[in-house]
């Protein structure tokens, strides 16, 4: 629907409510807290080095995230029967605690060119390795479509 001037009034998509995602929940991920921000549906868990995980499912989330500066690296790569975008920032000096996030955006609905729902996983990790698992855990996730019954 556009508005006056030719500007987008941005609604969440009528069919969010009919997707879900899946995934094996590592033994140590422990919950931390749901979403209930009116653009996300979504979960966020901890683990040793990960004090986020989260998975959401997100209507706003219309790009994936950019890398914000170097070091960064950014690609794509199959994921839950999609293409996703994954933005890694990389490390300076892990003896420093310099640390950083993973970032997966997975488009799942589009209308007129634009998407309208996304799977969106985000992570902080304290480590390298500790990214490195989150992105193994992400690379896990099912998303499943229900039906309209």
């Amino acid at each position: 629907m556009a508005a006056p001037g030719g500007n987008e009034i941005i609604v969440p998509d009528p069919e969010e409510g009919l997707w879900d995602f899946r995934f094996e929940l590592p033994a140590d991920f422990t919950w931390r807290e749901e979403l209930v921000p009116i653009d996300t549906r979504g979960k966020v868990w901890r683990a040793p080095a990960i004090p986020e995980f989260g998975i959401s499912l997100d209507s706003y989330a219309s790009e994936p995230v950019r890398c914000p500066a170097a070091p960064c690296r950014s690609w794509q790569e199959p994921l839950a029967g999609g293409v996703a975008t994954i933005t890694r920032d990389a490390w300076l000096n892990q003896a420093e605690g310099v640390a950083g996030t993973l970032n997966i955006h997975l488009p799942l609905i589009r209308r007129r060119d634009r998407v309208t729902l996304a799977l969106v996983v985000m992570a902080r990790c304290s480590t390298r390795a500790a990214c490195d698992r989150a992105l193994e855990v992400a690379r896990t996730i099912r998303v499943v479509r229900r039906s309209r019954s």
